[in-house]
């Protein structure tokens, strides 16, 4: 019996992800969001295709009103993990690139990007690995960004919350490390993908593929790695803004 469960299963990286993982003889699906409609629509689609597949497969639907309530995440996880730990576990939830200087104006809309892309993370990160710890095997992926890697006038509250993940991953890497656990955490790097939360962005046709994207975010947790850039060439690129002096980098509009 292998479960896996999807946080933010409705976004279309999560969707695509899904897709792909129903061929890795999972039997029991449970998919975790905020919009029932859509779940259920998701639901179905899976359930038509685990047949296609001659797949015995059970989806099950859980909607959760607010991602950032402690005490609704920490109830949903008791109730998913009850009568079964789950296998594997993709946490994909997070706001639209909202703009920059949208966010700088109202404070309001900058706490709840803040606390969607890291507090909520963040949350269900603790409350599963809490756990899934003594699983022999047992996979977690979430979902930050390159943003994440330097601060830049663009997006920097976007890409303050990525990165207030990733150093929380890094500490769950030396934790799990340090106990010499099975337990797999990876860090998934997208870079601009083509999906609804990019369609305002220019030069579209620069955005990766979502379903090259959400192939190599199941790959890379499938195999336990520690982070995963994808499309692969932003490795490279992030490792030179990285690096970029700063009297360099300020003349930069990026």
């Amino acid at each position: 019996m292998k479960k896996l469960v999807i946080i933010g299963a409705t976004s279309v990286m999560a969707t695509h992800c899904a897709r792909l993982w129903l061929k890795d003889q999972f039997d029991h699906i449970v998919l975790v969001a905020r919009n029932k409609e859509k779940v259920i629509e998701l639901q179905k689609d899976l359930e038509v295709r685990s047949k296609g597949l001659n797949i015995t497969l059970e989806v099950e639907i859980k909607v959760l009103d607010d991602f950032c309530d402690d005490q609704k995440i920490i109830s949903l996880i008791n109730e998913i993990c009850r009568e079964q730990l789950p296998h594997t576990v993709l946490i994909a939830q997070g706001s639209s690139l909202t703009p920059n200087a949208e966010l700088q104006q109202d404070l309001a809309k900058l706490k709840a990007s803040l606390e969607l892309n890291a507090l909520s993370p963040i949350l269900f990160l603790e409350g599963f690995v809490d756990k899934m710890i003594e699983q022999n095997e047992a996979h977690i992926g979430v979902i930050g960004s390159v943003a994440g890697d330097r601060g830049r006038l663009t997006n920097y509250i976007y890409g303050a919350g990525k990165g207030c993940v990733e150093r929380f991953v890094e500490g769950l890497f030396h934790r799990l490390g340090n106990e010499k656990r099975a337990l797999t955490v990876t860090l998934i790097k997208p870079g601009p993908t083509a999906t609804p939360m990019t369609i305002d962005l220019p030069n579209q046709a620069s955005l990766a593929p979502v379903d090259l994207v959400a192939s190599n975010i199941v790959k890379g947790i499938n195999k336990g790695k520690r982070v995963v850039y994808t499309p692969i060439k932003w490795k490279l690129i992030m490792l030179i803004i990285r690096n970029l002096p700063y009297f360099i980098f300020n003349h930069l509009k990026i």
